[in-house]
C-alpha cells in the first residue's frame, strides 16, 4: 500500500481555510504541477488555516529546503525530471506557493511560515527541492527575503532564444502578453520609464529583463545554469547542479537516455529541427526581433546576460 502524505495545494486568503490532499509518491513523480487542477475533486479536502495551524504546532524541524527558480519554456521540467529521477524529492509548482508569494496582502505575508514549513514536511522529511512557477519574477525575492539561506538556482536562457520559443506558440505569445503587462504595472524590474512593448517579441525581451532582474536582486547565494547546457553539456551539468544542491554527483549516466525525449510531451528532441524551426520563426518575425533586441540592449540587457552567466555553476561560462 502507498503510503500518503499531507500535501498544501491552495489557500482561500478571504474564507481562511486551505485546500490539500492526500498524496502518495506516484503523485510525486506524475504530476506536473502541484494544483487543485492536477487532482480529482473527490480527493480535495479544505480545513479552517486555525485547525492547520495547531496540527502544523507538533511538525518539528522543518527539513532542508532549496528553490529551483527558471524562465518559462527553457527546460526546468527536463531538469527537475532528472532530479527525480536522481532520488531527490522535488515538489513541481506548488500552486500555493504562488497564492502566498505571488502577492504583499497582509494575509498572505502572514501565512508564508506556515505554508513553507508544511511544504517542507511533504512526503516526509527529507529535503526538499522546490520548482516554482516561471511566470511571476517577484516571487523569487519574496522567496529570498522569507529564506535567505536557502539553496537556490535559476534556470537562464539566450535572450533570443527565450524570444523565439516565445514566438513560436500562439498561447506562448498570450500568456507573455498578459504576463509583460502584469510585470509593467506592478514595476517589478525598474523599468518603470520604458516605451510599451510593440509586439510579442517585446513583451518577451521586458519578461526576460524582469526575471533577470528579479534572480540577480538575490546575491551571492544564487547559482545560475544556462538552459543550453541541459542537452549540449549534460553529464556535467546535471552532476553541477546535485553539487549546487548539497547531493553528490550521483545517477547521471542512468538518466542520459531519457534525455532524447521531451519532457513534457514524451517526443524524440532533435536539436537540429529545434535550431531550424527557431530560424524560421525568426524569419517571420524578422522586424520585429530585431526591434526587440534593440529593446533589449537600450534596457541594459547585455549587463545583465553577462552577470547571469557570471553566476553559472558550470565552467561554460
Amino acid at each position: 500500500m502507498n503510503t500518503e502524505y499531507l500535501l498544501p495545494l491552495d489557500i482561500d486568503l478571504e474564507e481562511g481555510s486551505m485546500i490539500y490532499t492526500l498524496a502518495t509518491e506516484r503523485d510525486l513523480h506524475d504530476k506536473l504541477k502541484l494544483s487543485v487542477r492536477e487532482f480529482p475533486l473527490d480527493q480535495l479536502r479544505e480545513v479552517d488555516m486555525r485547525g492547520v495551524g495547531q496540527w502544523a504546532a507538533g511538525l518539528g524541524v522543518a527539513p532542508p529546503m532549496s528553490f529551483l527558480f527558471h524562465l518559462p519554456f527553457c527546460g526546468s521540467t527536463l531538469l527537475s525530471h532528472f532530479l527525480v529521477a536522481a532520488g531527490w524529492c522535488v515538489l513541481r509548482d506548488p500552486a500555493i506557493i504562488a497564492a502566498t508569494f505571488q502577492t504583499d496582502r497582509s494575509s498572505a505575508v502572514s501565512l508564508r511560515p506556515l505554508v513553507t514549513q508544511l511544504l517542507s514536511h511533504a512526503f516526509g522529511d527529507r529535503p526538499k527541492i522546490i520548482r516554482t512557477a516561471g511566470y511571476h519574477p517577484s516571487v523569487m525575492t519574496r522567496l529570498h527575503e522569507h529564506m535567505p539561506r536557502a539553496r537556490k538556482l535559476f534556470v537562464y536562457a539566450d535572450p533570443e532564444f527565450f524570444m523565439l520559443q516565445v514566438l513560436k506558440d500562439p498561447r506562448r505569445r498570450e500568456d507573455l502578453r498578459l504576463l509583460a503587462a502584469e510585470v509593467a504595472h506592478g514595476q517589478q524590474d525598474g523599468g518603470h520609464d520604458r516605451a510599451p512593448p510593440d509586439s510579442d517579441a517585446d513583451c518577451a525581451i521586458d519578461f526576460w529583463i524582469a526575471s533577470a532582474r528579479q534572480a540577480l536582486a538575490i546575491g551571492d547565494p544564487l547559482g545560475t545554469v544556462n538552459a543550453a547546457q541541459l542537452m549540449e553539456r549534460q553529464p556535467a551539468t546535471f552532476a553541477a547542479v546535485q553539487s549546487h544542491f548539497g547531493g553528490k554527483s550521483h545517477g547521471v549516466d542512468t538518466w542520459l537516455a531519457g534525455l532524447t525525449q521531451h519532457a513534457k510531451t514524451g517526443a524524440c528532441f532533435d536539436a537540429g529541427q529545434q535550431r531550424k524551426q527557431l530560424s524560421q520563426h525568426r524569419e517571420l518575425d524578422h522586424e520585429a526581433v530585431e526591434g526587440a533586441l534593440r529593446r533589449f540592449r537600450s534596457c541594459g540587457g547585455e549587463a545583465l546576460w553577462a552577470a547571469l552567466r557570471s553566476r553559472d555553476i558550470t565552467d561554460a561560462t
